[in-house]
């Protein structure tokens, strides 16, 4: 028992630390901004909710993961990605929102993401691509 009992203060001292680490500082933006800019559909619809409001140019579409997974494939074959930047973010205790530019070729388009806690991860709710007007 006394050779147990330093292992158990250990690591109940260590926990919370590294818990702490996995969640002061992530950026949830960066990997979704990374598969948003490879056009990469497969990884990007693993943070999708079960439903999400999605918004394809200017026909929006309430779908399931699966069916939003295919049309945003359709569209990333329309219009290949080459990047994304995030222009803006807000974190909220239960939601972020995060506004970025994705160019496509000689396309250029605003993006929403808006994503929501569901017990202890969040998921994409809505993710919106339009035209974009200004000139970057």
């Amino acid at each position: 028992m006394k050779k147990l009992f330093p292992l158990v203060i250990l690591t109940l001292l260590a926990a919370p630390l590294s818990l702490r680490a996995q969640n002061d500082g992530y950026d949830i933006f960066k990997p979704i901004s990374s598969y948003l800019g490879s056009g990469d559909v497969k990884h990007l619809g693993v943070w999708f909710d079960d439903t999400l409001e999605l918004t394809l140019l200017t026909r929006s579409i309430n779908s399931s993961k699966n069916q939003a997974e295919k049309s945003l494939t359709s569209f990333f074959n329309t219009y290949p990605p080459t990047s994304f930047k995030v222009v803006y973010k807000v974190s909220k205790s239960n939601m972020k929102y995060c506004t970025g530019i994705l160019k496509a070729g000689r396309d250029t388009f605003d993006v929403t993401i808006f994503l929501v806690l569901k017990g202890d991860s969040f998921w994409i709710q809505q993710l919106k691509f339009e035209r974009s007007t200004a000139p970057y």
